[in-house]
């Protein structure tokens, strides 16, 4: 058996702007192995009816407006993206996880008119209270039950209500090896600790936005 040369790539993202007086950089970072040709190690060919994403979109009160178009942009962006038949749904996340598309609380198959439906959904999110990352993975979880190859994309600004930190270890406890989630981090407010746990355990990434206009 021959093995392919690997192609590797470090990415490394910290927050370049310090409050007076701080002293402390968090930087975190990202190494990909990939073939000559850009494939992924592991990755499979898997048709888009057996494909399926999940967006996570945190609503908290801190999603000031700016923030929140920028998110709303960028899911809207991923979409869009979409290939014909994958699989997909939004979830706005606050303290509870709703799924505000499609309607009946499942998956939607993409076409151009889910996405279309979609993008007026999305349009349509707005602040809720509370931030509770292991109910949005859970409803995430239920949603991507009999998908072959899953996937998250959680998006937030805020870090994880401290009552629902028991909810978080056992949703990942009960996410792992079920579906691969990406996080990224809005501004500076998240922690980073709490994004890197979430994405180190479901096989992901996590990756900060300072500029949330740069999200998209």
């Amino acid at each position: 058996m021959s093995l392919e040369p690997l192609d590797f790539r470090i990415e490394v993202f910290h927050n370049e702007y310090l409050p007076p007086g701080g002293d402390e950089v968090n930087a975190i970072i990202t190494v990909t192995a990939e073939t000559p040709g850009g494939v992924g190690i592991g990755a499979t060919a898997v048709a888009p009816e057996r494909r399926a994403v999940v967006f996570l979109l945190g609503c908290a009160p801190s999603m000031d407006s700016g923030r929140l178009s920028a998110a709303k942009e960028a899911v809207i962006a991923a979409i869009e993206t979409l290939a014909d038949g994958t699989r997909f749904a939004v979830i706005a996340g606050t303290g509870a996880a709703t799924v505000v598309y499609p309607p009946d609380k499942a998956l939607a198959t993409a076409s151009r008119a889910t996405r279309g439906e979609a993008k007026t959904a999305v349009n349509g999110l707005r602040t809720g209270s509370g931030v509770a990352f292991g109910r949005w993975l859970t409803a995430a979880a239920e949603l991507l039950a009999d998908v072959d190859l899953a996937h998250a994309i959680l998006l937030t600004d805020s870090v994880n209500d401290a009552k629902t930190d028991a909810d978080l270890k056992a949703a990942l406890d009960a996410c792992r090896g079920k579906f691969s989630c990406d996080c990224r981090g809005l501004g500076t407010d998240w922690r980073v600790d709490e994004l890197l746990e979430i994405a180190t355990k479901l096989n992901g990434s996590v990756d900060m936005v300072a500029r949330p206009t740069d999200l998209t």
